[in-house]
């Protein structure tokens, strides 16, 4: 696969579709690789012209680690005595960079919970390289978040001091992804393989902290959206546990035009039986958003 070399950071990634179309950049939720966006999702949503790009975000999959950071503490972060080891600023910057690399002026972005932050963050920063964002499962950050939780006797796979054993790690991974999931569609023995292959081919547990300090360092994106012009579309499932509902209602009030979805039988996830209708409203929205007079 290819692989952005800048700032120091080199980011992986993967395209479908002819080189020539107009990107679409899907970026993954905290800890997820880029193989979150399964290859038959990618193929599907590029069929319809867009040359679709999957991308390892910092710190997972075969993007760079930030060892010499170290573990951060999280809540000490949160509350501002320690200093992350980057900002949603950063890992912003490293998709501007997949973009360079493509040889790309703009791109659609799509950013499901992390990657819905970062995506938020490009509109925010750099509202000439994006042409739309779908900001999925998401919130605008800091004191605004409203955040659900796990279940009682649910544990975080970098959460123990004992290194768990590689089906240990399978089965919380598991786990942590049954909670968020969509309980109709949700089969254990049926994403199994996926969670395998994914945790064969890299695994990063301090980065998801990293991850973790940088979400929970950034401020409320509120205020700074309200200036964005970036055509937005705000999409969430109404049986989102972790990232409430009422997050994709502030979201959606605090960006100008943007269009506010509530897919009903929907969690903290993206099962392949909402594949055609997800990839129906991305598909319409970069098209409404390419429409879009420039100034």
């Amino acid at each position: 696969m290819p692989r952005t070399h800048a700032h120091g950071v080199e980011i992986e990634y993967e395209t479908f579709g002819d080189l020539k179309h107009v990107p679409v950049l899907l970026l993954s939720g905290g800890g997820a690789q880029l193989t979150f966006w399964q290859e038959a999702f990618c193929r599907q949503l590029a069929s319809h012209d867009f040359c679709v790009v999957r991308l390892d975000n910092r710190d997972v999959g075969l993007s760079t680690y930030f060892e010499a950071a170290g573990v951060p503490n999280v809540p000490a972060v949160r509350d501002g005595r320690e200093q992350p080891p980057y900002l949603l600023d950063d890992m912003a910057r490293d998709t501007v960079d997949v973009i360079d690399a493509l040889g790309a002026s703009a791109a659609h972005i799509v950013g499901i919970s992390l990657g819905g932050y970062i995506a938020q963050v490009m509109a925010i920063n750099y509202p000439d390289r994006v042409l739309s964002i779908v900001s999925m499962a998401s919130g605008v950050g800091g004191a605004d978040n409203v955040y659900g939780g796990p279940p009682d006797g649910w544990q975080d796979d970098a959460s123990g001091e004992v290194e768990p054993s590689f089906e240990q790690a399978i089965e919380r991974r598991l786990d942590d992804i049954e909670w968020m999931s969509t309980a109709r569609y949700f089969d254990r023995d049926h994403i199994r393989p996926r969670i395998i292959a994914s945790m064969r081919r890299a695994r990063n547990p301090d980065g998801v902290e990293r991850q973790a300090a940088a979400i929970h360092a950034s401020p409320s994106r509120a205020a700074a959206l309200r200036e964005t012009r970036v055509p937005a579309m705000v999409l969430h499932g109404a049986q989102d546990p972790h990232l409430p509902v009422e997050n994709a209602h502030r979201t959606a009030a605090a960006i100008p035009g943007s269009r506010l979805v509530i897919i009903p039988d929907l969690a903290h996830d993206l099962p392949d039986e909402k594949w055609d209708e997800v990839i129906d409203l991305i598909v319409e929205h970069a098209r409404q958003a390419e429409k879009r007079p420039t100034a």
